[in-house]
């Protein structure tokens, strides 16, 4: 006969125990679910797949609202379309540098993508003017070594 002050005793421990966890498992929050990796490998870095996504996305669509630029009028849609895979793949380094704030990102994407044809005018027009005057130096280096010898 059953008493009522143990109405459990005619269970083993073992069940008793298998409910609780049962009902423990049951109450605590679950996992969030995984939509793919949060990164991949490049060349052995990690590479951040959100910031590299959102800084892709930022360039292209910079690209497409930002003005044509005079030297862009020049170039043929291969020439502006490497021009962009240009900055696409600054971007990446950005991220593969470590830049894994996305906001960041997208922020350094648009002004790339917007302005980034005047950046490369600029760093090619210090290129230019450090290349003529190299060739100048060279040049007068030249022109007084092949001078001093003749009055020699």
């Amino acid at each position: 006969m059953m008493t009522l002050t143990r109405p459990f005793s005619q269970l083993s421990g073992g069940a008793i125990g298998l409910c609780v966890a049962s009902i423990a498992a049951a109450a605590s929050p679950a996992a969030p679910p995984s939509y793919g990796p949060a990164l991949i490998i490049v060349l052995g870095y990690e590479l951040q797949l959100l910031p590299a996504l959102l800084g892709t996305l930022g360039v292209i669509a910079t690209r497409w609202f930002a003005p044509i630029a005079a030297v862009e009028t020049r170039m043929s849609d291969a020439g502006r379309h490497a021009l962009t895979a240009v900055m696409v793949l600054l971007m990446l380094a950005l991220v593969l540098s470590g830049e894994r704030r996305p906001l960041v990102v997208v922020g350094v994407a648009g002004g790339l993508g917007y302005s980034g044809v005047a950046l490369f005018e600029l760093l090619a027009a210090g290129v230019m003017r450090a290349a003529s005057a190299a060739i100048e130096i060279v040049s007068r280096g030249a022109t007084s070594f092949f001078n001093d010898k003749g009055d020699k």
